[in-house]
């Protein structure tokens, strides 16, 4: 905020404080990317559920394995049409934030 004054941000010591701020950002070591675990399912990998719901304006939804009735987070894309309650199959794994899927498909009607 106080950058943002402009006798502040003129001052000598105003770019002394940013200048160490950058070196202590550019000093410190970046985390690697976290890669999601597999979660362990029976056969293929891949685990059965239903879409609990979908937040499509939002670009994302929750839905509930069948194995064990965790809820997990999946992200839409454009070629996806699901809805509340359809049956899908998908891979799932855990992540920093918790169990998500990847590569939902919706599973056939009988």
């Amino acid at each position: 905020m106080a950058a943002k004054d402009s006798d502040v941000a003129t001052s000598p010591r105003c770019e002394e404080v940013k200048a160490a701020l950058e070196s202590a950002v550019a000093e410190r070591p970046r985390p690697e990317a976290a890669t999601p675990e597999p979660v362990e399912s029976s056969g293929d990998g891949r685990h059965q559920g239903k879409v609990h719901h979908i937040r499509g304006e939002r670009g994302f939804g929750f839905l509930v394995d069948d194995s064990d009735g965790a809820r997990c987070y999946f992200k839409l894309t454009a070629d996806r049409r699901l809805s509340a309650n359809d049956a899908v199959e998908f891979v799932r794994a855990d992540t920093e934030r918790g169990p998500a899927a990847r590569e939902v498909r919706l599973l056939a009607a009988a």
